[in-house]
């Protein structure tokens, strides 16, 4: 679990964050939405302790987040950036296999951890990559076996701590089919009691993945609870300030969202939508 409580985040005396107290449960898949600006990435950098608060306190798993240690963090809990540049080529199985150095301290990588590389790629759908050399990727098969390497840290569950798993933007680049893909497996985590937490931009993958979503407008929290509590059209337009319409298909158990322009906008003076 991650709590934050009271957290601020001021950078060249302007407040990217403030005053946030939200909470993080494990065995849910919590989105983050917001507009561009509204301090998503930030609030992800905080959660990883890659930024430190400038005020309030973030707690994982009951304990100050300042207070652990990057090598123990690494044990249990793996963070997807936005940006994951190679810094140099090599293949993709040696790319995955990256995720199970902060397990074996002096010990070799073995059998074992080549069992668990291999079952990472075949879960993102990347195994036929295996000795493909990295700078030959797209970029979706590049955020794929980034997205393996991850999984392959966390792969087994930690003896003392829930799992984390942080995704900034895991879908970006990536098809629809493999936006499902990915969205689907770390809501399978999350049925196994892992902490999910992923910054999104589509309304309509939140609103069908997520067990919990997190609103940010502005640096502030605009709002955070159950997805059928908070993806509401009053809510969505208040946040995003766009027109919005939901619609319930009986087929699904979530709202499909359509948004229809800028708030205020006279829909009537713009073009018909044409049918296909």
């Amino acid at each position: 679990m991650i709590r934050w409580n009271n957290v601020s985040y001021v950078k060249n005396s302007r407040f990217l964050l403030q005053d946030i107290s939200v909470e993080m449960p494990a065995g849910q898949l919590t989105v983050v939405l917001g507009p561009n600006g509204a301090g998503k990435s930030t609030f992800l950098r905080l959660c990883s302790k890659e930024m430190l608060p400038t005020s309030g306190m973030i707690e994982l798993h009951g304990k100050d987040l300042q207070n652990w240690s990057t090598q123990d963090m690494a044990l249990f809990r793996g963070v997807l950036s936005q940006s994951h540049p190679v810094a140099f080529p090599m293949d993709v199985a040696e790319l995955v296999l990256m995720g199970r150095y902060p397990h074996k301290k002096r010990a070799a990588l073995d059998h074992h951890d080549q069992h668990i590389v291999q079952e990472a790629l075949a879960e993102c759908s990347v195994k036929h990559l295996n000795d493909r050399s990295t700078q030959f990727l797209s970029g979706g098969e590049l955020q794929r076996v980034q997205t393996a390497r991850i999984l392959a840290q966390i792969w087994e569950d930690h003896p003392q701590h829930p799992r984390i798993l942080l995704l900034d933007e895991p879908t970006a680049s990536l098809d629809p089919g493999y936006q499902h893909l990915c969205l689907l497996k770390a809501k399978k985590l999350a049925e196994q009691g892992v902490c999910v937490i992923a910054i999104l931009h589509d309304l309509n993958l939140a609103a069908r993945y997520a067990d919990h979503i997190v609103f940010l407008k502005e640096g502030r929290l605009a709002g955070a609870g159950p997805m059928r509590d908070m993806m509401r059209e009053s809510i969505l337009r208040d946040v995003f300030s766009v027109e919005i319409h939901t619609v319930h298909d009986p087929r699904l158990e979530h709202p499909l969202i359509f948004t229809l322009g800028p708030q205020h906008q006279q829909l009537a003076n713009e073009p018909k939508l044409r049918s296909l």
